[in-house]
């Protein structure tokens, strides 16, 4: 068995978040899932249903990357293998 990610929060916690949206059942257009950000960017995703929350870390993201394949050079485009993202900020 892999490697898991994430963490699940379940009963009360005082988070600062930030919402992102709803992802709403598509039959019935009732909200399923409630999307938000932490003030750091993580990801967090509400079940609607049971109220539990599962937080996705910085790291966890990058691992989940990496399992997946994304430092594999069959991976790479030739034109961005290499290229350095400039930082807008001064």
């Amino acid at each position: 068995m892999g490697k898991s990610y994430g963490e699940l929060w379940t009963g009360d916690k005082l988070v600062f978040r930030i919402a992102a949206g709803h992802a709403n059942d598509s039959e019935t257009g009732e909200p399923v899932y409630e999307m938000s950000n932490l003030p750091s960017g993580c990801m967090m995703v509400r079940s609607e249903k049971t109220g539990a929350w599962f937080h996705l870390p910085w790291a966890d993201l990058i691992g989940m990357a990496e399992q997946a394949g994304i430092l594999d050079p069959r991976n790479a485009k030739a034109e961005t293998a290499l290229t350095p993202t400039p930082n807008p900020l001064p």
